[in-house]
């Protein structure tokens, strides 16, 4: 019953137009090379943070500016003249710049980002995600660093690419993983490399607060040992693809289709109502 009644949610959400043009997924599927879509992910991912509309317009600014070949342009140096970028938030042009000759380093030594990722994994101490993304976190802010020079900030360049040590659920870095890993819609599949079953839980607010009222977990601190709790939980529903549900519960809270409270023209019409603390109450 619990597994059917994600399944029916999966299905209210996923393969639907509307709900991919409000997600920032939909920039790498506006382009046809995979190349393109990794870069274009990467980017788009690691600013996903703030309100919806505000990440919509400092992501058309800058892949505006990168035009139609975004890998052509990022390899050839040409945003460093016309980046159609100031600032968002407290993120400066000189951090996205030192982000994207991160990323022209990365492109013109290991040809993708899925390559430079590997070689993080032969380098980790550990046979996990965790230990994977520690190393290239790291050496994602070196090179960073490297490239920045006086314009560094260590606010700006920590938050931007996040590190698992510090106990972060390294949300953004989890969703471009499900991007370029899950196979199925509305995620590319782009590294058959890795497997789905490795990924984590991209740990949203709205994914935090239904993790509490469908009781997902007894912790009350966001971070990744919240983020591994969902994911087991999901496991267990979906073993080869935990984040199967993610897109629809995220698009579910994002879109107001879930107030997480009791709303009962909402609820009612909710597929996961009866597991649900204001369901279930009611």
């Amino acid at each position: 019953a619990l597994t059917q009644a994600f399944e029916n949610l999966y299905h209210r959400y996923n393969r639907k137009q509307q709900h991919i043009d409000l997600d920032p997924v939909r920039y790498p599927r506006s382009y046809k090379d995979i190349h393109d879509q990794e870069l274009v992910a990467f980017i788009a991912a690691m600013l996903s943070f703030g309100r919806v509309a505000s990440i919509q317009t400092c992501l058309d600014a800058i892949f505006s500016s990168l035009g139609p070949q975004p890998l052509e342009s990022v390899l050839a140096g040409t945003y460093r003249n016309d980046l159609g970028f100031s600032q968002y938030r407290w993120i400066r042009k000189p951090t996205i710049l030192s982000m994207l000759d991160a990323l022209q380093e990365i492109y013109r030594t290991y040809s993708s980002i899925e390559a430079f990722f590997l070689d993080c994994q032969t380098q980790s101490t550990e046979n996990s995600l965790q230990s994977t993304l520690k190393v290239f976190s790291t050496r994602m802010r070196l090179i960073m660093k490297t490239h920045a020079g006086q314009s560094y900030s260590n606010r700006e360049h920590h938050f931007l690419i996040a590190h698992p040590g510090s106990g972060s659920a390294c949300k953004r870095m989890m969703m471009f993983l499900r991007w370029m890993i899950r196979k199925s819609f509305p995620d590319l599949g782009l590294w058959p490399s890795m497997k789905e079953d490795m990924l984590m839980i991209p740990l949203d607010t709205h994914m935090l607060q239904f993790a509490s009222h469908l009781s997902l977990t007894q912790r009350k601190t966001p971070g990744w040992n919240l983020a591994q709790d969902v994911t087991d939980f999901f496991s267990t529903l979906s073993p080869e693809d935990p984040l199967r549900y993610d897109f629809a519960l995220v698009r579910m809270g994002v879109e107001g289709d879930c107030r997480h409270q009791w709303v009962p023209t909402l609820c009612k019409a909710c597929p996961i109502q009866s597991f649900c603390v204001y369901g279930t109450r009611h």
